[in-house]
């Protein structure tokens, strides 16, 4: 009859086959047992690793790209990046935005998408916008000056004021114009040629006459501003549209 196996062994039990010695059986239990021990001294680590390694099998192939971009916050370099829609990953949340490094493997997809495009996108940068020029100084807008009535030279109360050449006050022997009435004295008047103040204050208009005198010259006569006002006041009012 064969010796017994080992009482407890994580190896099925076999049957003895014929021929087999003591001698042989322990050297196939001395065998098991290097099995076992060269199993429990492995490092998990290692087990690990070879688990990573089977993960790590998976790739991801680029279908398309969709378009570019690079305003991105993380991205201070605007380095251009593409969307890429990858083949298999049907959702919009799979899509990622891919930097040209990354799509080395892909490189016939990204060539063809700058043909589509028209060629090659550069980077762009935010351009500033245009302004005037600063002078250093602040430079305020002229002042439009509004236009009013021309004063008319009026001479100081205590100056003597010189009448115009050709005009005499009005006496018994020299010529006199007719009574001021009411506008009496526009068709007769040529034009009235100043108005000045006499050393009490008073207005003088100093008028031309249509009428000549025996030298051939036109008469001219003065008379105060309130007896023009009465006897011409047509006259009166070109002169001041004149001197406006």
């Amino acid at each position: 009859m064969p010796p017994p196996l080992p009482a407890e062994s994580d190896v099925e039990s076999v049957a003895e086959p014929e021929g087999l010695t003591a001698q042989k059986l322990e050297a196939l239990q001395a065998a098991q047992d290097d099995q076992e021990s060269n199993e429990a001294a492995k490092d998990p680590e290692e087990d690990e690793e070879d688990d990573e390694d089977e993960e790590l099998t998976y790739s991801f192939v680029v279908e398309k790209i969709l378009k570019h971009g690079n305003d991105f916050v993380d991205n201070p370099q605007k380095e251009m990046r593409y969307l890429i829609k990858w083949k298999g990953y049907e959702h919009k949340k799979d899509l990622t935005w891919e930097s040209e490094e990354n799509l080395e493997g892909a490189r016939e997809i990204l060539e063809a998408y700058w043909a589509k495009i028209g060629g090659k996108p550069e980077p762009t940068h935010q351009k500033k916008k245009r302004g005037r020029q600063s002078t250093g100084s602040q430079v305020e807008p002229a002042k439009k000056q509004k236009r009013g009535r021309k004063s008319l030279p009026v001479p100081e109360p205590d100056a003597t004021p010189e009448p115009p050449v050709g005009y005499a006050d009005v006496n018994p022997d020299t010529w006199k114009p007719p009574a001021p009435n009411d506008n009496a004295w526009d068709p007769l008047v040529m034009n009235v040629d100043t108005i000045e103040k006499d050393n009490n204050g008073e207005l003088w208009a100093y008028l031309v006459w249509n009428e000549k005198n025996d030298d051939g010259r036109f008469n001219r006569s003065k008379a105060r501003l309130s007896t023009c006002r009465k006897a011409c006041p047509q006259k009166m009012l070109t002169f001041y549209e004149k001197h406006v």
